[in-house]
């Protein structure tokens, strides 16, 4: 499955979130985000695609980004606090 979503996917999203960011409601710059990334889920499902303005995208990835840096830095200090070891005694 190619990563681009299709064309009918994207008219779906556009009408279903009314031609407006979703987090802040400009209606401009908007691009389509999934909401699972699409290396983890490989899906363009609707429910997967919201749409939001290029700044409201910006800040989730930067989100995304400071919270897999925390993680590493948390595992790297703390190395039994790793999902690797977790659910173990």
């Amino acid at each position: 499955m190619s990563r681009y979503i299709p064309q009918q996917v994207k008219i779906r999203v556009a009408v279903r979130d009314q031609g407006k960011c979703r987090n802040c409601g400009k209606k401009n710059n908007l691009e389509y985000h999934h909401v699972i990334p699409w290396h983890v889920s490989k899906s363009h499902a609707l429910g997967n695609i919201i749409l939001l303005c290029s700044r409201c995208h910006r800040i989730v990835h930067g989100y995304r980004k400071a919270a897999l840096l925390f993680l590493f830095l948390l595992f790297l200090i703390f190395p039994s606090s790793s999902p690797c070891t977790w659910g173990r005694r």
